[in-house]
């Protein structure tokens, strides 16, 4: 029982230090947002329908962290500054959304979403580049076929 109390009152002791309180979450997700604004004036173009295929992304936007470019050829990627959905569905969604407004098209929209019609274009996307620098300017640079 004696060698036994140097060891309980060592447990006590550090027992004390130990903070059990919740610490908040840093982590923030984000969404890529439109740039479409409101309805259009005109009459929507009952005859223009494009679906976006899935988008092609390089292999370091496949996680849900947010990619840095720190200088040439060197990424890093945010520790606590994540996508809200994959990055792929999020542009596909996007240019969908905006092509719906600057063409004014009731027809465009992704390949997940149903609602195919005779004759739809479809518009196949390649990521090349999609980083953020150090000041906060986002670089995008993606290839497309019109098919």
């Amino acid at each position: 029982m004696k060698s036994a109390l140097p060891a309980l009152t060592a447990l006590l002791v550090l027992s004390g230090c130990v903070n059990l309180d919740p610490t908040p979450d840093p982590t923030r997700h984000f969404t890529l947002a439109s740039s479409a604004s409101g309805a259009s004036d005109q009459a929507p173009r009952p005859t223009l329908a494009l679906v976006i295929q899935p988008v092609s992304v390089p292999d370091y936007l496949k996680r849900s962290n947010i990619v840095l470019r720190k200088g040439a050829g060197e990424l890093t990627f945010a520790e606590f500054d994540r996508w809200a959905e994959p990055v792929e569905n999020g542009i596909a969604r996007v240019i969908a959304e905006n092509l719906t407004a600057l063409l004014n098209s009731r027809f465009i929209r992704t390949s997940d979403q149903p609602g195919g019609r005779e004759g739809e274009l479809k518009l196949n996307l390649t990521v090349v580049d999609f980083t953020t620098t150090a000041t906060g300017e986002a670089v995008f640079t993606a290839e497309s076929k019109l098919m």
